[in-house]
């Protein structure tokens, strides 16, 4: 019986895809057993011995090479999940350059400036964080903050009594933070993470931990207490993926 030309384009086909295609990446690979010659031409038996043990040497290390490529492809995709996910919250301020408030009392503290302090020395500025720490203490509303900042020369970006939540937004997006003012406006604390659900916030008068509000919840709380949001405008900190703050 005649073979169609279909027919025989379709053999040809599968006959390069098992025997040459699959064949050679087997080969690569180290999969199955090495190829052998099995029929030895009489009086070459001993070279054809040795020729045999350098196939099935080379084979064994293929599959050694396959094995270690394998272990490296897993190792990347599994590390690599921890080290570049996104970090939380997204202005990780480590525990040395968290100011806690300082005052007389909490209700008559320096929240403002402490939070102030906080994202200074997390965008870099550390001696402008320390001379405001020695220069400003007490309490503070946004008209006479501005007007220090202002006086000292500091770059800053700010909102109030306008409820604008993209203010918010842009502040954590470029990784800087911002002072708000919460429970009525009589506190201030460094808003440290803002997104579609939820926001973190760190407390001066706690800085141990970071706090995790949902987004709901907190913008509420903010526009209920004046919407006052301020930053300094530097670079921030590097990401820092490797610091966990669990463990601290």
């Amino acid at each position: 019986m005649k073979k169609s030309k279909m027919g025989t384009i379709r053999y040809e086909m599968a006959y390069i895809l098992r025997y040459k295609i699959w064949g050679s990446v087997r080969c690569f690979l180290g999969i199955g057993s090495p190829p052998r010659i099995s029929r030895y031409h009489k009086d070459h038996e001993e070279q054809y011995r040795s020729l045999n043990k350098a196939v099935a040497k080379r084979h064994r290390l293929r599959r050694k090479r396959a094995i270690a490529a394998l272990m490296f492809v897993i190792l990347f995709f599994v590390l690599g999940g921890i080290c570049f996910s996104a970090e939380r919250p997204t202005v990780n301020v480590p525990p040395i350059f968290r100011q806690s408030n300082w005052g007389k009392t909490r209700n008559d503290g320096s929240c403002a400036h402490a939070a102030f302090i906080t994202l200074l020395k997390w965008q870099g500025r550390y001696n402008t964080a320390d001379m405001w720490k020695k220069t400003y203490s007490g309490g503070e509303w946004h008209p006479s903050f501005e007007r220090k900042l202002e006086e000292q020369g500091i770059r800053f970006a700010y909102t109030a009594e306008e409820n604008d939540v993209g203010f918010l937004e842009w502040a954590c997006r470029t990784r800087r933070g911002c002072g708000v003012t919460i429970r009525g406006g009589y506190h201030m604390v460094a808003l440290v993470h803002f997104d579609n659900e939820w926001a973190a916030i760190l407390d001066n008068n706690d800085t141990k931990n970071f706090i995790w509000i949902p987004r709901e919840q907190f913008i509420a709380e903010w526009k209920s207490s004046y919407s006052w949001a301020v930053t300094p405008v530097y670079a921030p900190s590097a990401p820092a993926p490797e610091y966990n703050e669990e463990a601290n």
